[in-house]
């Protein structure tokens, strides 16, 4: 029988992970981590919680590029990036570089532009692509 407020089904917090380390060393704490979907905030906290309680403990080559991926992908500044994952700011940069970005969304109008007469249009050539959008737009209603 499960103990009230058992956290048995659910997966170790950050706090249970450092607890962990620094009571039984730090080994496979931050892969366990990585592999139940610890957020990556939390991962690169938990990097820099082992790079203290071990001096001698690093990520390895991969996995510092992946957590900074990770944070560069959750908006995390550059400089704790670079500090939590042990990468160099122009790796970061690289990150961000190569990161896709969210397109702008498309200004909407905020009135009704009623651009040409619908009776009297000329060719769809003379409009630009908006207008020509428009103009089959009222044309259809």
């Amino acid at each position: 029988m499960k103990a009230k407020g058992s956290r048995l089904d659910q997966p170790p917090t950050l706090d249970e992970y450092v607890r962990h380390a620094e009571r039984f060393g730090v080994e496979v704490i931050y892969e366990t981590a990585a592999e139940l979907n610890l957020e990556p905030r939390d991962l690169g906290h938990l990097a820099r919680h082992l790079r203290r309680v071990d001096r001698r403990w690093r990520l390895s080559p991969t996995n510092r590029h992946r957590l900074a991926g990770l944070l560069v992908a959750a908006g995390v500044k550059a400089a704790d990036v670079a500090e939590m994952a042990a990468v160099s700011r122009s790796t970061v940069a690289t990150l961000r570089a190569a990161s896709p970005r969210p397109a702008d969304p498309a200004p909407q109008p905020t009135e009704r532009c009623d651009l040409v007469d619908t009776e009297t249009v000329g060719s769809a050539s003379e409009y630009t692509p908006t207008q020509t959008v428009l103009l089959e737009f009222e044309r259809a209603s």
